[in-house]
């Protein structure tokens, strides 16, 4: 009767054991159940889930972004996938924000203004207020 109760005892305890071995990867790590290893992340990523239920995992199973002003889970092998709000713009997988304050649209880069804000004309890549009393212009002199 021991012997029994010793083997269930075991095997309850070795099934356990694999449950803990599943979740034993530290930040920035993931459980690779092929593998039956713990490896790092998508560079992408600070932190990555390794608990889907069927722990079929990979580097960006539940990835928790890098990128700057990304939101938390929007990010794939090459960054970003979504900004954390519209007032960021999102090229090459980064999220960031006009240089020129005026602009409304720089879709490739911080400094590429493609357009600017009522009141402003753009002016190459940069954007010039408008003279008084005009609401739209083609330069700062011209209403």
């Amino acid at each position: 009767m021991k012997a029994i109760l010793c083997l269930a005892l075991l095997l309850t305890l070795s099934a356990a054991y694999y449950e803990t071995q599943t979740q034993c990867c530290t930040a920035g790590q993931y459980w690779d159940n092929t593998a039956k290893e713990c490896k790092t992340c998508n560079a992408s990523c600070t932190d990555c889930d390794e608990n889907s239920s069927t722990h079929d995992n990979n580097d960006l199973t539940g990835c928790v972004c890098a990128a700057a002003d990304c939101k938390a889970t929007m990010c794939d092998g090459t960054g970003c996938t979504e900004c954390t709000d519209n007032t960021f713009n999102l090229a090459s997988g980064a999220c960031f924000k006009c240089s020129d304050s005026n602009c409304s649209t720089c879709p490739a880069a911080a400094a590429t203004c493609t357009a600017c804000k009522q009141y402003f004309a753009l002016v190459g890549t940069a954007c010039q207020g408008c003279s008084v009393g005009c609401s739209v212009c083609l330069n700062s002199t011209t209403c």
